[in-house]
């Protein structure tokens, strides 16, 4: 093999590598395995059972805080909708107690769900379920859960 084959061999090793790392770089991140749910199935290691207990109660769960949100957006919207009219603070606060009390809804919605999680553990999970609760609110921020699509 002459030099100039060598050399050329070895440019085209080297775009093709540098081609592979750009790729790689950014290629956007796999969000379902780091999914809040994929790390709740694998921290309290769910059973086939218990997956198809815990998706049935994700599918109720969000259908629940879908509604609810619904309702906190419909508040929202007539308390921007104040704005454009003469301000009048008792329907302005009125909105704002709505709003908090929708608020404080979707808290208690989220808690009896992990309640429900925590019922379909069997004993020997109670103890990592335990674990979870100290991370539930990182593992559940929203740097863990998929960007909204705006439609």
């Amino acid at each position: 093999m002459n030099k100039n084959t060598f050399y050329l061999i070895t440019i085209v090793a080297l775009l093709i590598a540098n081609v592979i790392l750009l790729v790689l770089h950014f290629r956007p991140p796999n969000r379902l395995n780091n999914a809040p749910k994929n790390i709740v199935i694998d921290r309290l290691k769910f059973d086939e059972q218990q997956i198809q207990k815990y998706e049935d109660l994700i599918v109720e769960h969000r259908k629940i805080v879908v509604a609810n949100n619904n309702q906190i957006n419909i508040f929202k919207n007539n308390l921007y909708q104040e704005l454009n009219k003469s301000s009048d603070s008792l329907k302005i606060n009125d909105l704002a107690e709505n709003i908090a009390k929708l608020e404080k809804k979707a808290l208690i919605i989220n808690f009896r769900h992990f309640e429900d999680i925590k019922k379909i553990c069997k004993p020997n999970q109670k103890e990592r379920f335990e674990s979870l609760v100290g991370d539930l609110a990182e593992i559940f921020s929203k740097k863990h859960l998929p960007k909204r699509r705006n439609n």
